[in-house]
C-alpha cells in the first residue's frame, strides 16, 4: 500500500466516526424526523465501504468509485430533506417557546 491509499482510508474512517457520533447524538432525541438522520448515517457508512474497499470495474463499466458517486445522490436528497424539516421544526418550537 502506498501513502496516499493509507491516508485516504484514515480520512474516510475519520469521516465515518464523525458521522456516526453526530448521528448517534442527534438520533436519540425526540425529533419527529430522526429516522431520516439515522438513514443518512447508515447509508453514508455503507457508501464509504465502497470507497474504502475498492474493486475493479465490473465488465469494464462500473467500479466501486462510480457506485459511490451514485449513492451520494439519494443520500444528499435525504439529508436536505432532514435539514429542511429540522429548520421548520426548530423554528416552530422556538416560536412557541417565545409566546
Amino acid at each position: 500500500m502506498n501513502r496516499v491509499s493509507i491516508l485516504k482510508k484514515v480520512l474516510l474512517q475519520h469521516g465515518h466516526c464523525e458521522t456516526s457520533t453526530g448521528g448517534s447524538r442527534q438520533g436519540v432525541t425526540r425529533h419527529p424526523s430522526k429516522w431520516k438522520l439515522w438513514a443518512v448515517v447508515l447509508a453514508t457508512s455503507l457508501a464509504m465501504l465502497l470507497e474504502i474497499y475498492d474493486f475493479p470495474p465490473y465488465k469494464g463499466y462500473v467500479d466501486a468509485h462510480a457506485l459511490w458517486h451514485a449513492t451520494t445522490i439519494p443520500i444528499t436528497y435525504l439529508w436536505r430533506s432532514f435539514i429542511k424539516y429540522d429548520a421548520k421544526f426548530r423554528t416552530t418550537y422556538s416560536m412557541k417557546k417565545v409566546k
